[in-house]
């Protein structure tokens, strides 16, 4: 026996949000076709408090999935969820902390739903003494601070966070926890990540985390529906075979993904074109043959408007040997320095006076 372990689903209706249903959807298929019964929300199963919770009632009362048990945390986005909310049998509201064996025979999960101004290993420190020592997992919502730098764009600030410390100091097995969105595992600590990307932001593949509480054995899987957001930029160089050079780059591009042919089709590409170009004229036939079916986002069409018209040959050529002589550069303290795309832009507004 396994338990399913996801977040951060931010359902609001499916006429508004249809990715975020089918992303759960496919989550619940996934689980029938392996024999998981048991599917656990880490926060955020809805984008806001509501009290109109029919449409994934709805859903779970298909034949299908009514022999699923669905376990929910309260998030920061839906923190006043609780048990009257629902009237579906299988579904459990974890409305205050409290220790749970889901599975007989293997290890517990702790519940520790999101609080406001707290962090969690304050919130844990009342129930020490109900953690067994020989193993349980946590499951939470809120930072891991020293997990993934980048804040969220859409909550700034800390939430109920968890520390390193205190994972050394309760031990639990594992952690589980919502809220960034972002996909992160360390040894101890796993943030699934949301399934569904709630806006193009979220890019990369989506997926959700298996875990066996007899065996503590993991297995990350991927969802298999919505789109996929992608972000990639591009820098054009004026040179006579500068469209070969451009279609070549984005083919790289798109093969080192490691999508399927599958996966491809549901990619929305949001592409950035930059720096100077001999002939305008070709690049969007070059562009649109090289991506070879993968859809650009959010406009069909690649926007070339910071692509300027150059066909000086002195100053392709300067260009050409600044980036390669840019390229042969050693940051000693990269994360403190520019990457290589800003360097490469400032080479060519230097040159060019090109964004």
């Amino acid at each position: 026996m396994t338990v399913a372990i996801t977040a951060d689903l931010h359902l609001t209706s499916r006429e508004e949000h249809p990715a975020r249903f089918d992303a759960l959807e496919d989550i619940l298929e996934q689980m029938l076709s392996a024999s998981i019964t048991t599917l656990v929300v880490a926060g955020d199963l809805f984008d806001q408090d509501r009290r109109d919770v029919h449409e994934l009632e709805a859903l779970l009362r298909r034949p299908e999935y009514r022999e699923l048990h669905i376990v929910i945390l309260p998030g920061n986005h839906d923190a006043a969820l609780n048990q009257s909310s629902f009237s579906a049998a299988n579904v459990l509201v974890m409305e205050s902390p409290r220790l749970v064996y889901l599975e007989e025979g293997g290890l517990p999960f702790f519940f520790l739903p999101y609080k406001s101004g707290e962090s969690a290993g304050a919130r844990l420190v009342p129930f020490r003494d109900q953690l067994p020592p020989d193993g349980w997992f946590l499951v939470s919502h809120g930072d891991f601070t020293s997990g993934p730098t980048a804040p969220n764009p859409h909550e700034p600030g800390v939430y109920m966070p968890l520390t390193r410390a205190d994972v050394s100091a309760f031990q639990p097995v594992r952690a589980f926890l919502g809220h960034t969105h972002v996909p992160f595992q360390s040894e101890r600590v796993i943030s699934p990540g949301s399934p569904a990307a709630v806006d193009a932001s979220e890019t990369g593949l989506r997926g959700f985390w298996v875990v066996d509480p007899q065996h503590d054995s993991i297995e990350h899987r991927t969802v298999n529906r919505g789109p996929i957001y992608m972000k990639e930029n591009f820098l054009i160089v004026p040179s006579p075979d500068e469209t070969t050079v451009l279609k070549e780059e984005i083919t790289r591009r798109v093969q080192g993904w490691g999508f399927t042919p599958e996966q491809r089709q549901r990619v929305r590409l949001q592409a950035a074109f930059n720096g100077c170009a001999s002939d305008r004229s070709g690049l969007r036939e070059a562009v649109l043959q090289a991506l070879d079916g993968v859809r650009l986002y959010p406009e069909a069409d690649p926007d070339f408007s910071h692509v300027l018209s150059e066909d000086d040959p002195a100053l392709a050529a300067a260009a050409a040997l600044a980036l390669k002589k840019a390229s042969a550069l050693v940051l000693t303290e990269p994360c403190a320095l520019p990457d290589a795309v800003e360097i490469n832009r400032a080479v060519m507004h230097l040159i060019y006076g090109a964004d």
